[in-house]
């Protein structure tokens, strides 16, 4: 995928990518649905015109550099996760910068990290309210 790729099929498969890795590494299901629309209220499929700016938020999953900061915590499932990613995609998620989420799946991967980092246990497919309260 290249930087500032957009729209919902480029969504969709950054959220299988994220979703997949993160679950084979650490047994937690992210919904891939959960990820599609996160990406749909925050940038509506990176295709807002602010998507990309760099301004504020960073992405089509609009990371600040907070949020990025917590995908690097020294948690055990952010661990296995991010050992999976290096392994997967040769991405040494220390060395990830906020210039790095303008691409889809570094962008996705550092959405599914971020859950990752609040979930206690799997969270249902259709919650929505408990989706947005993680987010």
């Amino acid at each position: 995928m290249v930087s500032k790729a957009s729209g919902s099929d480029i969504v969709n498969l950054s959220s299988r990518y994220a979703t997949q890795a993160i679950l084979g590494a650490t047994g937690k299901n992210i919904p891939i649905r959960f990820l599609e629309n996160i990406a749909l209220v925050e940038s509506k499929f990176g295709q807002h015109p602010n998507t990309f700016n760099g301004k504020a938020d960073k992405g089509i999953w609009q990371f600040t550099s907070k949020g990025l900061a917590e995908t690097k915590l020294n948690k055990p499932n952010l661990k296995k996760a991010r050992e999976a990613i290096a392994e997967e995609w040769g991405i040494d998620w220390s060395k990830v910068k906020r210039s790095d989420l303008d691409t889809p799946l570094y962008s996705a991967l550092a959405a599914g990290l971020f859950i990752l980092s609040r979930i206690k246990e799997d969270i249902p497919e259709n919650d929505y309210v408990a989706q947005g309260r993680l987010w």
